[in-house]
């Protein structure tokens, strides 16, 4: 009799343990997805969600409850996801709260035991260099119950986010294309200009020409005299980007910003230099022109 006892009492502990816990509210998330996240973009990012909150203990009149939205994330930084500061927003006013924010007003609100639908925004920061990430987070609600007791239900979230990718070039503040006019013909001489670089990660900067790191007679510039005769018909020239030198055969790596610096355009000066080693006299009287492609793409 003695087991037989000892074990109904333990059967009788499990069983009660899960009843004691059972909150009287329940609440489902609308799942707002991988928001795509555009650095460049002019204003935050917003994503509407919906919670759906439903009374579960017999409710028969509207009950007042308060919502919160917790970051519960031990790792920091808090209150960002991949590197983006996030914040969830009712009528404006933000809900979030971690261990690294201060006190945040909760959102009350009269809910219909039947069911209540509430709207509310995942806002991301304007221009932040992101990863694509997700964080986990909780909705809080919290109720009175019928004894007078406040209780709180706790239930899991995520906020993700897909970042893209945004690689650009510039030239002096804006401009797609530049013209070099070099004048008559000096060995030595540089003309400068400034290459605006928008990178959102690791890149590589390339270098096209069209003659092949030397400009070639033509008259005008873009419509080459016949096929040329000789080296007499090019005059050669460098070109750096910062203190690279650039090449079509020698390109730029550079590992970019990191994750969760603000997005701002790197202005790097560039220099074509003709060829000090030059000859005028070794060349033949005219026009000499080339274009040249400075082309960004992210790193493999």
């Amino acid at each position: 009799m003695m087991r037989s006892l000892v074990k109904a009492l333990f059967a009788l502990v499990a069983f009660a343990t899960p009843q004691l816990a059972q909150a009287c509210v329940s609440a489902i998330v609308t799942d707002t997805g991988a928001v795509p996240y555009d650095a460049t973009a002019p204003s935050d990012t917003l994503r509407t969600f919906q919670v759906r909150i439903t009374g579960t203990c017999g409710q028969t009149a509207a009950f007042p409850v308060r919502i919160a939205f917790e970051d519960d994330v031990d790792l920091p930084p808090f209150e960002q996801v991949g590197g983006v500061p996030f914040a969830i927003l009712r009528a404006g006013r933000n809900l979030l709260q971690s261990a690294a924010s201060g006190v945040v007003a909760p959102f009350d609100v009269a809910i219909d035991p039947a069911g209540e639908v509430l709207e509310f925004q995942l806002q991301l920061a304007k221009g932040y260099v992101a990863e694509t990430a997700i964080r986990p987070i909780e909705l809080s609600v919290s109720y009175e119950t019928g004894e007078g007791f406040v209780e709180e239900a706790r239930f899991p979230m995520s906020v993700a986010i897909a970042a893209m990718p945004s690689f650009s070039l510039d030239l002096d503040g804006g401009f797609g294309t530049r013209q070099m006019d070099f004048g008559v013909l000096q060995p030595g001489e540089s003309e400068d200009t400034v290459l605006g670089i928008t990178a959102t990660g690791p890149y590589r900067i390339d270098m096209s020409t069209e003659y092949g790191e030397k400009m070639r007679r033509a008259d005008p510039c873009g419509i080459p005299l016949p096929a040329p005769r000789d080296a007499a018909d090019f005059v050669p020239y460098s070109v750096t980007l910062g203190n690279a030198v650039l090449g079509e055969a020698l390109g730029l790596d550079d590992p970019g910003p990191s994750i969760g610096s603000v997005l701002a355009k790197r202005a790097v000066p560039v220099r074509v230099t003709i060829d000090p080693g030059l000859q005028p006299q070794q060349v033949r009287a005219g026009r000499y022109c080339d274009v040249i492609t400075l082309s960004i793409a992210p790193q493999p």
